[in-house]
């Protein structure tokens, strides 16, 4: 599948550039003129790789030469790296939100009825 037309561009930029048109949403995010299934594959794709962004471009941003001393660019934008922390960020989050849905329905359970 090819690369959305946005993702390639915010390679090419600045960090801040970068950072700016990352969180520019539009509904045809591969830039086609028509809103397609493959938007929503991508749509999918954008909500994924966020929380790996963020920090990435976040680094960039506040800590330049950290993000220097890494070598890190726009590039990393929904790369590996950015695949690797957005996974962690959501393995974690359902994980809580698995454990804290199981936790009240077991508390449900317990609880008397009326």
């Amino acid at each position: 599948m090819a690369e959305s037309t946005i993702v390639e561009v915010i390679r090419m930029l600045d960090p801040p550039d970068a950072w700016t048109m990352r969180w520019h949403f539009v509904i045809d995010i591969n830039g086609d003129g028509q809103i397609t299934i493959s938007d929503v594959w991508l749509w999918a794709s954008y909500i994924f790789f966020a929380p790996g962004d963020v920090i990435l471009l976040g680094i960039m941003l506040k800590l330049p030469s950290v993000a220097a001393f890494l070598e890190m660019t726009p590039k990393l934008v929904s790369g590996w790296w950015s695949f690797a922390i957005s996974f962690l960020f959501w393995a974690i989050f359902l994980g809580n939100l698995s454990a804290e849905s199981k936790r009240a329905k077991e508390e449900r359970a317990q609880s008397p009825r009326l």
